[in-house]
C-alpha cells in the first residue's frame, strides 16, 4: 500500500477537472508519482504536462474533501490500492484507462487463484 502521506495526493487526483488529459496524467503518475504532480516532491522529474492539466494541479483546492474521505476510509477500515502498488491487479493495468486507485477492505490476494473478479460501477 502507498504511504499514508501519498494517499492524500491519490485521492486529490480523483477530484481534478482534467479528464481529457487522463493519459498524460497516468503517464506522469507512473514516471514520478502523485506528490510530484502536485509539486510536493520531485516535480523537477515530471515530463511536460498539457497546460490545462498543469493548471488543474496547481489550482487544486479541494483538500477538505480529501480530509473527509480519509476520515471515512479510516472509520470503515478501507484502504487504497494505487496504480503503483504491487497489490493492484495486473490485468487492470492493461486496460486503456485504468482507475488510479481502488478502495479495498479485507484481504486482496485473488492472484493466487488464477481467476478474476470484476466489480462494475461508477468511478
Amino acid at each position: 500500500m502507498s504511504e499514508e502521506a501519498d494517499i492524500r495526493y491519490w485521492l486529490a487526483l480523483s477530484r481534478l477537472k482534467a479528464h481529457k488529459q487522463r493519459a498524460a496524467l497516468t503517464g506522469a503518475l507512473l514516471d514520478a508519482g502523485p506528490k510530484a504532480l502536485f509539486g510536493a516532491e520531485g516535480a523537477a522529474s515530471l515530463p511536460p504536462l498539457p497546460p490545462s492539466l498543469d493548471a488543474a494541479l496547481k489550482n487544486f483546492d479541494d483538500w477538505s474533501w480529501v480530509d473527509s474521505e480519509l476520515r471515512l476510509m479510516e472509520e470503515a477500515g478501507v484502504r487504497l490500492i494505487t496504480l503503483l502498488d504491487t497489490d493492484y491487479p495486473s490485468q487492470l493495468k492493461e486496460i486503456p484507462d485504468p482507475p488510479f486507485y481502488l478502495y479495498a477492505r479485507g484481504l486482496l490476494s485473488l492472484g493466487a487463484y488464477g481467476e478474476s473478479l470484476a466489480v462494475v460501477g461508477t468511478r
